[in-house]
């Protein structure tokens, strides 16, 4: 595949699928624990999709976005109980767990799996 946001919307279509189908039939743990897994590989190809952005860029960028959405989500934590919304508990969790970074270190590390697998280098020969 030459253009690789084509790629990085599939792979992002792909996952956002997974995400869907974790929500609709995950129950407990695995909820928790793929939700968690699978959103960040979402996140790094939907970032992808941009095609102005550098591949080296995106994992920057996508650390940025996580750590601001972190520092957000941590302002409202308090706020989600036990009566709001499932779309309120998806975004921004209910309790704080440290399994969940080692879920976000996963999911990156699959995204990031991939990625390498899928864009192969070119050897040019003379």
């Amino acid at each position: 595949m030459q253009r690789p946001w084509v790629r990085c919307l599939l792979l992002s279509a792909a996952w956002f699928a997974v995400l869907v189908a974790i929500v609709l039939w995950g129950r407990g743990w695995i909820r928790a624990s793929f939700g968690d897994l699978a959103v960040v590989p979402w996140v790094i190809h939907s970032v992808g999709i941009v095609p102005v952005l550098a591949p080296r860029i995106v994992p920057r960028v996508v650390f940025g976005l996580g750590l601001a959405c972190t520092l957000e989500g941590l302002q409202l934590l308090g706020n989600v109980g036990p009566d709001d919304p499932l779309w309120m508990h998806l975004i921004f969790g209910s309790t704080f767990d440290p399994m969940d970074l080692v879920h976000y270190v996963v999911g990156a590390l699959v995204a990031f799996g991939l990625e390498h697998r899928l864009v192969r280098p070119t050897v040019h020969r003379p």
